[in-house]
């Protein structure tokens, strides 16, 4: 789902978690403009803030951007996961996991590298 309108940016804050807090304020709404929009409420969207016109490429960055679901790790907070509980079961010497997370990221990027041409 996606709607276009035009706002204004009433407030920003930042918030504890270092997010920001933005809030917009539209001109007057259709009410199917205004359902479609209360549909997404609490939803991760896109979002794209301009002051100008919106040129191709801004739009090709939006599409570009992924957005992860709630309550859904992204692949490198799984990896790190993963990698936790291993030195949790076998910490292999690490006194931290920051040297053990370290470590063995080394260690894949080398695996990595060494396949490369």
């Amino acid at each position: 789902m996606s709607q276009i309108f035009d706002c204004y940016i009433d407030a920003i804050s930042s918030l504890k978690d270092k997010t920001l807090k933005i809030v917009l304020k539209t001109q007057e709404m259709k009410g199917e403009d205004m359902a479609n929009i209360f549909k997404m409420n609490g939803e991760l969207v896109k979002c794209l803030l301009s002051d100008a016109n919106i040129t191709r490429e801004m739009i090709k960055m939006v599409d570009n951007l992924e957005i992860v679901e709630k309550g859904r790790k992204s692949n490198s907070e799984r990896l790190r996961g993963v990698l936790y509980i291993m030195w949790k079961q076998t910490p292999d010497g690490f006194d931290t996991f920051t040297q053990f997370y370290d470590d063995r990221m080394e260690r894949i990027i080398t695996q990595l590298k060494d396949r490369l041409e």
